[in-house]
């Protein structure tokens, strides 16, 4: 069939392909999402904790996004303009997928489409049933913990500047911890040559990018 020519044509160029479950509430053949090379988006409520009642499932769902009252721009014929209503569907979830594959790929050229797609299912907070599930797929788009999994790994600390002194009693450690295995951290001080313990100012178990990583009180010491 044509659509699936356009289909394999466009990912052998390296484009992902992201396109909608349906909306009829049933599990049935559905294409272009049905196609292997396809990433397929379920619609989710709008609190982003399960399948709307609508929304088709099955085994070949990828994950979903909340979905159910979108303003989007419709036709009024009676006014002969465009006008924004409140709409929900799978037509409504998909985009917010291939905007978060837009966004890795701008961080990150050389992602090929089954590198989004993995960051993209893996990186999904799960739902239902623990694991794969064909009602939700991998679960919720989190495009902040995307976002942090394509982003290549990196430990530094811009501030203050090493050497740099400073006359405040308290210090932002400004800095970015990231790591695609990334679990945690741990910020620690130690007065310079005294000897002393290090001594623990902060820890977390999410990523940061260029912001605070932890505040050193100064007077403390």
């Amino acid at each position: 069939p044509l659509v699936r020519d356009a289909v394999i044509y466009a990912y052998r160029a390296g484009v992902l392909i992201v396109a909608s479950a349906g909306n009829r509430g049933i599990q049935a053949p559905h294409y272009p999402s049905d196609y292997p090379e396809v990433m397929s988006v379920v619609w989710l409520t709008n609190d982003g904790t399960s399948r709307a009642g609508l929304a088709d499932f099955g085994p070949n769902i990828d994950l979903g996004a909340p979905a159910s009252s979108i303003y989007v721009p419709v036709f009024a014929p009676e006014a002969d303009a465009f006008e924004y209503r409140k709409l929900g569907g799978s037509s409504l979830a998909a985009p917010q997928v291939a905007g978060a594959a837009a966004l890795l790929r701008s961080l990150d050229p050389s992602l090929s489409p089954a590198s989004l797609r993995s960051i993209l299912n893996n990186t999904a907070r799960d739902l239902g049933d623990v694991g794969y599930d064909e009602q939700t797929g991998h679960g919720v788009l989190r495009v902040d913990e995307a976002v942090r999994r394509a982003l290549p790994g990196k430990f530094e600390i811009t501030s203050p500047l090493a050497e740099g002194g400073t006359n405040q009693d308290s210090i932002a450690i400004v800095g970015s911890v990231l790591d695609p295995a990334f679990r945690g951290y741990v910020v620690e001080v130690q007065r310079y040559e005294s000897g002393e313990a290090w001594r623990e100012i902060g820890r977390s178990e999410t990523s940061v990018l260029n912001d605070t990583l932890a505040v050193w009180s100064a007077s403390e010491e």
